[in-house]
């Protein structure tokens, strides 16, 4: 009995997974809320979190970033009352709890939740989970390198390729855009334009083929500031208003406050 709602909560899980990416984001929720409660049922802890954190990533898609925190949260003090030696979320979910917190502009909080990630990965040989924290990490090292504005991009170019060779090694059709968009916004904030153009086009390729309808619409808000960046702004507004139908068509209004500001800009 146990292992059936095991089984069914990891399916649950997987589903849910998908239909984020594709962008039906409400059947999306619907699957993590299933995940969670089978999880539950089944009594498994470990699943339980990664249950929470799957909701917790849907509803901070959706935009419900509070409802998103109490999540994480929630499943971060189940991980401390299981494990005390590791008392926060690793792996993928603490790469999802990180992606939060750096739309908050927490970087800070970053560098260190990603900097204890990473000796887990590594002392347990987990390419995926390495690769996940270099992203992480060179996601908070570029933004605070914007906040503070000490133009010195050493250490998120560094994790960022760190995070790219990772990630194309573990052949991750479903992270590799993430490590190409996070490129992507190095390269434009670098005025390496070409370069940045180059990852974006590899993400709309992976995106369009595999019908991955967030990703896509994150590709055209960073379409649409590389435009900017360039002084493009025709072509900036074509991407964005691209970007703004799948938003809208989706509920992937993590993204207005992005909207908003590029609209802002133009």
């Amino acid at each position: 009995m146990h292992k059936d709602l095991e089984n069914a909560s990891r399916n649950a899980n997987n589903l849910s997974d998908v239909y984020l990416i594709i962008g039906k984001i409400e059947q999306a929720s619907s699957y993590a809320e299933k995940t969670v409660r089978l999880a539950n049922d089944s009594g498994n802890k470990s699943l339980s979190i990664i249950g929470l954190t799957t909701l917790a990533n849907t509803l901070k898609s959706e935009g419900r970033i509070n409802d998103a925190i109490v999540a994480f949260r929630k499943a971060e003090l189940m991980q401390r009352k299981m494990d005390r030696k590791t008392p926060f979320l690793y792996s993928v979910q603490g790469f999802q709890y990180c992606d939060l917190l750096l739309s908050q502009k927490k970087y800070q909080a970053v560098l260190t939740r990603a900097g204890q990630a990473i000796k887990v990965a590594k002392q347990n040989n987990w390419p995926l989970g390495i690769a996940l924290d270099h992203l992480s990490l060179g996601k908070a090292y570029l933004l605070q390198t914007q906040i503070e504005e000490t133009h010195d991009f050493t250490k998120a170019t560094d994790h960022l390729n760190q995070a790219m060779e990772g990630l194309r090694e573990w052949e991750s059709q479903d992270y590799i855009p993430l490590g190409l968009l996070a490129r992507a916004e190095l390269y434009r904030v670098r005025c390496d334009f070409d370069l940045a153009n180059d990852d974006l086009r590899e993400i709309m390729n992976i995106a369009e083929r595999c019908n991955m309808g967030l990703y896509q619409a994150d590709c055209n808000l960073e379409y649409a500031r590389l435009y900017l960046a360039k002084g493009e702004k025709g072509n900036a507004r074509e991407n964005l208003d691209t970007a703004k139908k799948m938003i809208e068509k989706m509920g992937y209004h993590l993204r207005d406050n992005d909207v908003t500001e590029i609209e802002g800009r133009l």
